[in-house]
């Protein structure tokens, strides 16, 4: 599939260079060089991440300043191509943690037996930085082959469990003290409305991020509330292995939740979650995101709305703000910031605020108002005077706050915006050692109110 691999410095000079297959002419470098690094410097022009040349075929990323770039004379995929540099670049930041153009110079040949271990002839293999560190590590020049071969009269080696795909993803060994395992559900809205209130886009985008410190191999199982449903996702083939509802025990539509665009981590058993959709899995050691999604709510209410009512009269002008909150009213939400766009003449601001603190930010062309610590089902109120010229000519300048948009921004912990919920969280080891699942949920987003 790929026929080289290769790293550039900013300057064009080749930091590693290492080719898999005898199918590239001698100036495929020079033309990769010339395209993608000296026309993009002197003319400041964009170059694709993916171009063709001659016949051959070039990806290429820039990490660090540094050009990372593969090339094949082959119909590969090239979202392979482009994800084994990206892969890459990662596994040189873990080993050196900043993949730079003097980390990469002083590791010359640690950097090349990595180039080997992570292509077999232009076939990517293990990208697992962990995986890699079992039996490769820095200072050491030796490849997998040559260990096992030097320590053949001792004893017979075997390449790590990982390696061999059956869990690329962890390493063997592991052990705490504490066993426990975090999942975070964040979720970040982005809604847009109108100033009466109607919803014109309502998009959620969240992600299970997890943290664990488990000991061992140990399995995990995680289920969501009965109102989740992958339809969207994954089309008509698991729509047809859904149970069919019934009538009188059908949930109303606008209590589901379709999640759309779902992104598994490759821990995930996806026999298992195609079926039932349970999520099963053997968790990497650390942080990683285990599931990510969207959602489209156009219909749901949003959780902040904003009523804006503006006076104009002879001494200036006013704006008389409510603010609601439609979330229960145990729910506390950290922090809620509005910006409300003010002429560009305005002056002696003048604010009367029943919660938290307003301030005019001259530079924004607008006002901040922040409240702490709101909770569901208040309406708060806020009264803003400004002052105006007297002799005023009114010109596109001033009048164009007008056509600005009201954003508010809010963070509410422990609340869930999709109504996603974790049911159970289960972690069983064949040592039967005791763990600890904590689950916390994050909510945040922005509202744009468009006048």
């Amino acid at each position: 599939m790929i026929s080289s691999c290769f790293v550039l410095n900013p300057r064009g000079e080749t930091l590693a260079l290492r080719q898999y297959r005898n199918d590239l002419p001698k100036e495929y470098l020079e033309v990769f060089i010339n395209r993608a690094v000296f026309q993009e410097e002197m003319e400041g022009t964009f170059v694709p991440p993916i171009f063709e040349a001659d016949g051959l075929v070039y990806a290429h990323i820039q990490h660090y300043s540094l050009h990372y770039g593969c090339v094949t004379s082959q119909d590969a995929n090239m979202f392979i191509l482009i994800e084994y540099l990206n892969q890459l670049a990662k596994v040189f930041d873990s080993y050196f943690e900043k993949a730079t153009e003097d980390n990469l110079m002083e590791n010359v040949n640690l950097v090349y037996e990595l180039l080997d271990e992570t292509m077999d002839y232009g076939y990517p293999q293990t990208l697992e930085p962990d995986v890699l560190k079992a039996f490769i590590q820095s200072g050491q020049v030796a490849t997998l082959m040559d260990l096992i071969m030097k320590k053949k009269q001792q004893r017979v080696q075997q390449a790590p469990p990982a390696v061999t795909g059956m869990v690329s993803w962890r390493k063997e060994g592991v052990k705490y003290r504490v066993n426990e395992v975090y999942l975070d559900v964040v979720e970040q809205v982005d809604a847009i409305s109108t100033l009466e209130g109607r919803i014109l886009s309502q998009q959620i985008k969240g992600a299970f991020r997890m943290r664990s410190q488990l000991s061992g191999q140990p399995n995990l199982k995680l289920g969501l509330n009965d109102r989740v449903r992958f339809e969207q996702a994954f089309g008509q083939h698991l729509q047809a292995q859904q149970p069919e509802f019934s009538l009188e025990n059908k949930p109303k539509e606008e209590q589901l939740i379709e999640l759309e665009d779902i992104k598994l981590h490759q821990c995930v058993r996806l026999t298992q979650f195609e079926t039932d959709k349970t999520i099963s899995f053997i968790p990497p050691d650390g942080s990683f995101d285990l599931l990510s999604y969207r959602i489209n709510q156009p219909h749901k209410k949003p959780v902040i709305s904003v009523n804006i009512q503006e006076v104009n009269n002879k001494n200036g002008l006013q704006f008389n703000l409510v603010l609601n909150t439609n979330y229960k009213e145990s729910t506390i939400a950290k922090e809620i910031t509005v910006y409300v766009p003010v002429p560009i003449d305005a002056d002696t601001p003048v604010f009367k605020c029943q919660q938290g603190d307003a301030k005019y930010k001259p530079q924004m062309q607008a006002m901040e108002w922040v409240l702490k610590s709101v909770p569901g089902k208040a309406s708060i109120k806020l009264t803003a005077s400004f002052g105006l010229p007297l002799c005023r000519v009114l010109s596109e300048e001033i009048t164009a706050y007008t056509k600005k948009p009201i954003t508010v921004k809010f963070e509410i912990p422990y609340f869930s915006l999709s109504g996603v919920c974790v049911k159970y969280l289960k972690i069983h080891d064949k040592s039967g050692y005791e763990a600890t699942p904590w689950v916390r949920y994050l909510a945040s987003g922005v509202i744009t109110i468009r006048r």
